[in-house]
Protein backbone atom coordinates (compact mmCIF):
# COMPACT_ATOMS: atom_id res chain seq x y z
CA UNK A 1 0.00 0.00 0.00
CA UNK A 2 1.28 4.02 -0.61
CA UNK A 3 3.09 5.44 1.81
CA UNK A 4 4.55 8.96 2.52
CA UNK A 5 1.19 9.90 4.10
CA UNK A 6 -1.14 9.63 1.07
CA UNK A 7 -3.78 7.53 2.51
CA UNK A 8 -5.12 8.23 6.38
CA UNK A 9 -6.21 5.62 8.81
CA UNK A 10 -9.02 3.01 6.82
CA UNK A 11 -12.87 2.59 8.45
CA UNK A 12 -14.98 -0.31 7.28
CA UNK A 13 -18.14 0.77 5.66
CA UNK A 14 -20.82 -1.78 4.14
CA UNK A 15 -20.44 -4.15 1.04
CA UNK A 16 -16.75 -4.37 1.36
CA UNK A 17 -15.94 -1.19 0.95
CA UNK A 18 -13.40 1.31 3.29
CA UNK A 19 -13.91 4.98 3.83
CA UNK A 20 -10.87 6.52 2.98
CA UNK A 21 -10.92 10.39 3.85
CA UNK A 22 -14.34 11.47 2.42
CA UNK A 23 -13.99 8.98 -0.64
CA UNK A 24 -14.70 5.05 -0.80
CA UNK A 25 -12.20 2.02 -2.05
CA UNK A 26 -13.89 -1.34 -3.33
CA UNK A 27 -11.69 -4.59 -2.91
CA UNK A 28 -11.92 -6.48 -5.69
CA UNK A 29 -9.69 -9.68 -4.94
CA UNK A 30 -6.26 -7.90 -4.09
CA UNK A 31 -6.74 -4.79 -6.61
CA UNK A 32 -7.55 -1.76 -4.69
CA UNK A 33 -9.60 0.61 -7.02
CA UNK A 34 -8.98 4.02 -5.65
CA UNK A 35 -8.10 7.26 -6.84
CA UNK A 36 -4.65 7.10 -5.50
CA UNK A 37 -4.03 4.09 -7.63
CA UNK A 38 -5.07 5.52 -10.90
CA UNK A 39 -2.62 8.66 -9.87
CA UNK A 40 0.15 6.75 -9.64
CA UNK A 41 -0.90 4.99 -13.03
CA UNK A 42 -0.64 8.54 -14.43
CA UNK A 43 2.70 9.17 -13.43
CA UNK A 44 2.24 10.89 -10.11
CA UNK A 45 4.79 10.26 -7.50
CA UNK A 46 3.69 9.58 -3.81
CA UNK A 47 5.48 13.04 -2.81
CA UNK A 48 3.51 14.54 -5.02
CA UNK A 49 0.03 13.04 -4.39
CA UNK A 50 0.94 13.82 -0.65
CA UNK A 51 1.87 17.31 -1.57
CA UNK A 52 -1.99 17.54 -3.56
CA UNK A 53 -3.73 15.92 -0.49
CA UNK A 54 -2.18 17.72 2.32
CA UNK A 55 -3.26 20.95 -0.18
CA UNK A 56 -7.10 19.05 0.17
CA UNK A 57 -6.80 18.40 3.26
CA UNK A 58 -6.14 22.05 4.34
CA UNK A 59 -8.81 23.53 3.17
CA UNK A 60 -6.75 24.07 -0.18
CA UNK A 61 -7.82 23.87 -3.77
CA UNK A 62 -4.65 22.01 -5.45
CA UNK A 63 -6.70 21.17 -8.70
CA UNK A 64 -4.32 23.90 -10.87
CA UNK A 65 -1.52 22.03 -9.44
CA UNK A 66 -2.87 18.64 -10.28
CA UNK A 67 -3.57 19.85 -13.57
CA UNK A 68 0.36 21.03 -14.17
CA UNK A 69 1.71 18.17 -12.50
CA UNK A 70 0.09 15.96 -15.79
CA UNK A 71 0.63 18.35 -18.16
CA UNK A 72 4.11 17.59 -16.93
CA UNK A 73 3.58 13.86 -17.13
CA UNK A 74 2.58 14.20 -20.81
CA UNK A 75 5.20 16.19 -21.61
CA UNK A 76 7.79 13.92 -20.26
CA UNK A 77 5.95 10.94 -21.73
CA UNK A 78 5.97 12.87 -25.19
CA UNK A 79 9.65 13.27 -24.98
CA UNK A 80 10.57 9.81 -23.46
CA UNK A 81 8.39 8.77 -27.70
CA UNK A 82 10.31 11.03 -29.46
CA UNK A 83 13.75 9.55 -27.96
CA UNK A 84 12.49 6.28 -28.17
CA UNK A 85 11.24 6.42 -31.49
CA UNK A 86 15.15 7.70 -32.57
CA UNK A 87 16.84 4.80 -30.79
CA UNK A 88 14.42 2.72 -32.67
CA UNK A 89 15.27 3.88 -35.76
CA UNK A 90 19.24 3.86 -34.59
CA UNK A 91 19.09 0.19 -33.51
CA UNK A 92 17.04 -0.44 -36.34
CA UNK A 93 20.27 0.81 -38.97
CA UNK A 94 22.70 -1.37 -36.65
CA UNK A 95 20.64 -4.35 -37.05
CA UNK A 96 20.99 -3.71 -40.40
CA UNK A 97 24.48 -3.63 -40.73
CA UNK A 98 24.90 -6.42 -38.44
CA UNK A 99 22.08 -8.67 -41.12
CA UNK A 100 25.21 -7.98 -44.04
CA UNK A 101 28.11 -8.32 -41.52
CA UNK A 102 26.33 -11.86 -40.56
CA UNK A 103 24.94 -12.93 -44.10
CA UNK A 104 28.89 -11.73 -45.64
CA UNK A 105 30.89 -13.63 -42.81
CA UNK A 106 31.83 -17.55 -43.17
CA UNK A 107 30.44 -20.19 -41.14
CA UNK A 108 32.03 -20.01 -37.78
CA UNK A 109 33.82 -16.52 -38.63
CA UNK A 110 33.66 -13.09 -36.17
CA UNK A 111 31.68 -10.72 -37.46
CA UNK A 112 32.99 -8.30 -34.83
CA UNK A 113 29.07 -7.25 -33.92
CA UNK A 114 29.92 -5.50 -30.65
CA UNK A 115 33.05 -3.87 -31.61
CA UNK A 116 31.34 -2.02 -34.87
CA UNK A 117 28.99 -0.25 -33.00
CA UNK A 118 32.68 1.74 -31.41
CA UNK A 119 32.59 2.62 -35.40
CA UNK A 120 29.63 3.63 -36.15
CA UNK A 121 28.65 7.59 -36.09
CA UNK A 122 25.91 8.35 -33.14
CA UNK A 123 23.60 11.10 -33.39
CA UNK A 124 24.66 13.31 -30.12
CA UNK A 125 20.83 14.14 -29.70
CA UNK A 126 20.21 10.66 -28.85
CA UNK A 127 23.04 9.59 -26.63
CA UNK A 128 22.17 12.97 -24.80
CA UNK A 129 18.22 12.19 -24.28
CA UNK A 130 19.76 8.22 -23.37
CA UNK A 131 22.15 9.21 -20.80
CA UNK A 132 19.17 11.89 -19.32
CA UNK A 133 16.96 9.20 -18.50
CA UNK A 134 16.30 8.20 -14.90
CA UNK A 135 16.52 4.39 -14.13
CA UNK A 136 13.60 2.92 -13.26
Amino acid sequence: MPTKGTLPSVESTSRNYFSLAGFEVAIIGRIWVATEGRALRIGFSLGELAEVLKTRDAGGVPCRRVYELAQEKLESITNDIKALRQTEHYIKKVLSDWESRLHDAAPGEKSHLLYSLSQAPVRRAVVHRLRGRKAK
